[in-house]
């Protein structure tokens, strides 16, 4: 149960940077029942069978409401928060089953791809991009054999909040992002 939880944590953290550039706190986070402010919930089937939600206080919604769509938080109506973290719950589920299930097996797990890559092409005729935990030149050309693109946040994000208050940084980060990208480059 706890490597299940500490999986949900970093899906929740991932999906909060990633997507709406806010920064939880990680030594005050806690997983726990939230009774005030706006809820969705997405189940997970299979067995056991599981049921994530998410609650967040009614102006975190709509900020991250606001920050998602790009509007200002006085468009944001019930309705679009509740799609909103419709979306975002979804994410975060993905994202959790994903990182649970490769925590362990990450090679497994990456071995996979490929093939579903293959499924993807099969049924579309649009470029496919990947990126779901990638963050080291090896994960880049892996996925760069079988996808036309990769997606690399996370990771970048991580460094960001690693390195934001020293001065020349973004230096440090374009270095970081050089290494990803070397893999690419065909040197």
């Amino acid at each position: 149960m706890e490597a299940m939880l500490k999986s949900l944590k970093t899906a929740i953290f991932d999906i909060m940077e990633t997507m709406y550039f806010l920064f939880p706190d990680e030594e005050n986070a806690a997983i726990s029942d939230c009774a005030e402010g706006q809820s969705v919930s997405i189940g997970i089937t299979g067995s056991p069978g599981y049921l994530i939600t998410l609650t967040c206080d009614t102006n975190l919604a709509v900020s991250m409401a606001s920050l998602l769509l790009g509007i200002d938080e006085d468009e944001v109506d019930t309705d679009t928060v509740q799609k909103c973290l419709k979306e975002t719950a979804n994410i975060v589920t993905g994202n959790f089953l994903f990182g649970f299930k490769s925590e362990e097996n990450r090679d497994e797990t990456a071995a996979s791809i490929p093939e579903k890559i293959k499924e993807i092409h099969a049924r579309t005729i649009v470029p496919v991009a990947v990126g779901f935990g990638i963050s080291t030149p090896e994960h880049v050309r892996k996925i760069a054999q079988h996808a036309e693109g990769v997606i690399v946040g996370s990771s970048i994000v991580r460094k960001i909040g690693e390195l934001g208050g020293t001065p020349g940084f973004e230096k440090e980060v374009a270095r970081y992002v050089g290494t990803l990208t070397e893999p690419l480059r065909g040197d």
